[in-house]
């Protein structure tokens, strides 16, 4: 086994492990090394198809418009309320004058 490659400005306790170092097990290692070369060869065989034959209908449109809108809904309800968490923050809450009759 070679020895660990300390990261540049730091010391030797802060070293570089390999995969086989972090799982120490050899099958669990293969394993490892198994599916990342399967995933990568999924993602370019995917990636430079030439062509799909693929169909879709109206209705998958519609569908995959809709999920355009509502992802685009949802991201704009998620930042308005974060900031209305964060100036709320730094706001003072003004308090009601409630007179005593």
């Amino acid at each position: 086994m070679s020895e660990r490659k300390p990261i540049v400005g730091f010391s030797e306790e802060y070293s570089v492990k390999s995969d086989f170092e972090i799982y120490g097990n050899e099958k669990q290692f293969m394993m490892l090394k198994f599916v990342k070369k399967t995933t990568h060869a999924f993602f370019w065989l995917i990636l430079f198809s030439n062509q799909a034959h693929a169909y879709l209908d109206p209705s998958t449109g519609g569908l995959i418009v809709q999920a355009i809108i509502a992802s685009m809904v949802g991201i704009g309800v998620f930042f308005t309320n974060l900031r209305m968490k964060i100036t709320s923050l730094f706001t003072k809450k003004k308090q009601k004058n409630v007179e005593d009759e």
